[in-house]
């Protein structure tokens, strides 16, 4: 670098060095991190999914213990009602 001419003043060495230099994207990096990014997504859906599915289970247990009471209650009565009928 001590030996690099800058073409013009005002050019810096860097801007001198930099302008036979190309640069390239690792193509198959950034696809690994849209991946992993689509991935991170796709597991955040699945654990919010889950939970939704764990708290509708239990809404449906709850429907299913007061259906049972209910119909218990019923057959209570209907035998009530024979046995006075």
């Amino acid at each position: 670098m001590e030996n690099v001419q800058v073409d013009f003043a005002g050019q810096t060495v860097l801007e001198k060095i930099d302008e036979g230099v190309q640069y390239f994207t690792n193509s198959l990096r950034n696809e690994e991190e849209e991946n992993l990014a689509d991935i991170k997504a796709l597991n955040y859906n699945l654990e919010k999914l889950k939970q939704e599915k764990k708290r509708l289970a239990q809404i449906k247990n709850n429907y299913v213990y007061s259906n049972k009471e209910r119909i218990e209650e019923i057959r209570r009565l209907r035998q009530l009602i024979d046995e006075l009928g």
